[in-house]
């Protein structure tokens, strides 16, 4: 980790630990109680949502959970999903945006249905404006 000033300015720190990886988050809110204290915070974590993953899930979230919750949620699909990406669902994904791009929606919400895409609809800009958010948490629901 590189070396980090913590401020004594709460939107400046929040600003750091934006920016910061996982890993790092982690570690410094562990040794440094002013940034446990914003680590805890769920609108941290509701922002935190929003610059990673491009998406503002507001209207979507269950009542019981929180944007932490929501964000270990994310992070785990994406690690399990997202770093082994096989050439096929590259290409699928690229069929997608395809069909999309020339105007095929109903082709590349096929793909997205039967091919598993949830997770990609949710941080893709190119294919969320096509999904309603109830075919958005239907697909989610699914998984």
């Amino acid at each position: 980790m590189n070396h980090l000033f913590i401020t004594n300015v709460d939107d400046i720190n929040r600003e750091i630990l934006l920016l910061l990886d996982d890993e790092d988050l982690f570690n410094i809110h562990v040794v440094n109680k002013h940034v446990a204290v914003l680590y805890e915070n769920d609108d941290f974590w509701r922002e935190r949502i929003l610059r990673i993953y491009k998406v503002d899930l507001t209207n979507f979230i269950e009542e019981n959970l929180t944007y932490k919750q929501i964000y270990q949620i994310l992070r785990q699909i994406r690690d399990e999903h997202y770093l082994e990406i096989t050439t096929e669902s590259k290409n699928i994904i690229s069929a997608c945006h395809s069909a999309i791009f020339n105007k095929h929606e109903n082709i590349a919400k096929y793909l997205i249905v039967t091919k598993n895409l949830g997770l990609h609809v949710v941080i893709c800009d190119t294919c969320k404006p096509i999904m309603s958010g109830q075919e958005i948490r239907d697909l989610l629901d699914f998984w």
